[in-house]
């Protein structure tokens, strides 16, 4: 007669192993996952603030380039035109206004308003004649 295979029983562990063993895996995913993460937040809030910052950096550069142009606008069409009052420029993301008063015969007073995107700039002064030719005073 043919005898059955039988496996043996595997010992079980002791209740205190199990307790031991039970639960662990959880705290350690956990305390891996901090670590991968709040170091990844941080990288992506670097970014972001140095992103906003090269934002305000080139809507302000751009702002007095714009600002620097109609300056020279408005003396150059001060020089072709005495009665010259002013205009409003437009551009993609800026505006730029230029308001001209008359004082006299020989002198302008100005103002030039620059906005581009977040960034505000500003210009005053007053073009006089000397010697035939238009010269930039401060107020």
């Amino acid at each position: 007669m043919k005898r059955k295979f039988t496996p043996r029983p595997t010992p079980r562990p002791s209740s205190s192993k199990i307790l031991k063993q039970r639960g662990s895996v959880l705290p350690l995913v956990l305390i891996v996952m901090i670590l991968a993460v709040v170091p990844i937040l941080a990288l992506y809030t670097y970014n972001g603030r140095e992103l906003e910052t090269a934002a305000r950096y080139r809507d302000h550069e751009a702002c007095l380039v714009l600002l620097d142009s109609s300056t020279a606008l408005c003396r150059a069409q001060i020089e072709a035109d005495g009665a010259y009052t002013g205009e409003t420029l437009k551009q993609d993301r800026g505006r730029a206004e230029i308001q001209v008063n008359r004082l006299n015969a020989e002198s302008w007073f100005f103002r030039c308003t620059a906005v581009y995107g977040t960034a505000k700039s500003s210009t005053s002064g007053t073009f006089a004649l000397k010697d035939n030719e238009l010269v930039m005073t401060a107020p």
